[in-house]
């Protein structure tokens, strides 16, 4: 039933409740396999954690290259770089030496562990002094944005506490950066992980040991102003006069410069989960609504009701618009999204893989455009199976990767499940593992990326996100089901 597929929650009584979080970041009113108590026991990560890696170091992917590539396949073109080739019937991507290669990765590969503060100090069992000697550098001021019911959303700047970054240095002390970068290395390439996902730290893609994909974002791109259904931001207005040139200025904004030649990125995605429309088999009817709501002086609007009039005379209004004007300008829009950013994406780093936009839902149009241009074409699919359009749906036959995926649950210590609940870390990593060797017989899929490597903190983060969603914890430890089946996983990648 369903009632059986959702996780399991308890009730609390609201006088004993607050506070709720604990000097370690970790929920107080209950217990888990893995929670840290005291402060002993937080220090005794390090020494267990390396004697792990001291046994289990080396990847458990079978006969891998330096990538995580499979040195023992095929030896196809080396160019130095990564890029795609349909080999035996399935396409995948090939490493710089040549070699096969699938992306079994995980977004934000960072410490991230900031959470507000203020206006809510009563949650909270212990909160440092601002000029703390040890912690006072993980107060942070920032800006809470894009999910309008976020309770910090529209407040500006305010306080957040970092309980991660605190229990680092814990762990390691005060020169816990580095320690940290380096570690997530070695634990990448032991648990089998053979990339890093979209919005990792720039500090660690730029030590070049581990793959990885690189982003930029159409900051200062004029927008669609009556797209008011992009959740993140709004559609870029692809017939500003400027369009062209603020998305090249855009694309030498990578999160590090290195990955312009760095053999070791993967490629770029641009933008993420743009509103295309809410389905795979519309017009594009929504984003032209979007246009038609901006203001007279958009030019996406101004060019709509040039053609609109072109068509149906002079004196014609949008309500003359047939669907054929709604699918030809949505067409067009999608034509020039996607190969202005490629020409960005080859002017700055030639050869460079383009992965596309990370889609939610779009139109046949747009998949026609993104095949069109885009090396790679880029989904974010949560569901218990991965989903990706098929080319009935307007895709060609390229390449796609999964950009975000993962499953949650409340048995270890979260508050809110995620956006594909379990009941239990059990069920959690069997979904894992069937999505994956799912996502491993489909001929297309290049590779998947988990969202994302550590829980989010209690008490959300920048967007009011709190999903118990992660590969480690907020006290720096590895859910060990988790790692487990990614190292089961890793062993089958090219054994299909």
């Amino acid at each position: 039933s369903l009632h059986d597929a959702l996780p399991i929650s308890k009730v609390l009584p609201a006088k004993t409740f607050l506070p709720f979080v604990d000097r370690f970041g970790q929920f107080m009113h209950d217990d888990w396999p893995g929670k840290v108590h005291d402060e002993a026991e937080l220090a005794r990560t390090k020494a267990d954690e390396d004697a792990w890696l001291a046994k289990n170091g080396a990847t458990p992917i079978p006969e891998s290259d330096r990538f995580g590539g499979w040195a023992k396949g095929p030896q196809l073109k080396a160019t130095g770089m990564f890029r795609t080739e349909k080999w035996n019937g399935r396409w995948w991507l090939v490493d710089p030496d040549g070699h096969i290669f699938f992306s079994l990765g995980c977004n934000y590969v960072r410490l991230q562990g900031r959470t507000a503060v203020a206006g809510r100090e009563k949650f909270f069992s212990w909160l440092p002094a601002r000029k703390d000697p040890l912690f006072g550098d993980c107060w942070h001021k920032g800006q809470h944005m894009w999910l309008s019911k976020c309770f910090y959303h529209g407040k500006g700047l305010v306080s957040q506490f970092d309980f991660a970054q605190a229990n680092q240095k814990r762990i390691y002390g005060a020169d816990w950066k580095a320690t940290f970068n380096e570690r997530q290395h070695r634990r990448m390439r032991s648990w089998g992980f053979t990339s890093m996902g979209n919005w990792s730290d720039p500090a660690i893609m730029a030590m070049s040991r581990t793959p990885y994909v690189d982003n930029f974002n159409l900051d200062g791109v004029r927008k669609v102003a009556g797209d008011k259904k992009g959740v993140w931001r709004k559609f870029p207005d692809v017939y500003a006069p400027d369009f062209e040139e603020k998305v090249l200025a855009c694309a030498h904004k990578t999160r590090t410069e290195k990955s312009r030649t760095d053999p070791w990125c993967i490629g770029w995605f641009v933008e993420n989960e743009l509103h295309w429309g809410t389905g795979w088999k519309g017009n594009g009817g929504e984003l032209v609504q979007a246009v038609v709501d901006s203001p007279e002086d958009q030019p996406a609007r101004m060019e709509y009701l040039r053609r609109v009039r072109a068509a149906h005379g002079p004196d014609a209004t949008f309500k003359d618009a047939t669907d054929e004007d709604v699918r030809a300008l949505a067409a067009d829009i999608a034509e020039r999204y996607f190969s202005t950013v490629k020409k960005a994406v080859q002017t700055v780093a030639p050869g460079r893989l383009y992965l596309g936009c990370r889609f939610c839902k779009g139109y046949p149009d747009a998949l026609r455009a993104a095949s069109r241009h885009c090396d790679v074409i880029s989904y974010n699919s949560y569901g218990q199976l991965p989903v990706t359009p098929r080319p009935d749906d307007g895709m060609t036959d390229k390449p796609t990767i999964i950009g975000e995926f993962h499953f949650g649950s409340l048995d270890r210590g979260a508050m809110n499940a995620g956006l594909v609940p379990c009941r239990d870390m059990k069920e959690r990593v069997e979904k894992y593992k069937a999505y994956v060797r799912h996502a491993l017989k489909d001929e297309h899929l290049v590779g998947v990326h988990w969202f994302f490597w550590c829980d989010m903190p209690l008490t959300g983060w920048m967007d009011g996100q709190d999903f118990g969603n992660g590969v480690t914890t907020v006290t720096d430890r590895a859910h060990p089901e988790m790692i487990e089946a990614t190292r089961e996983l890793a062993r089958e990648l090219y054994r299909q």
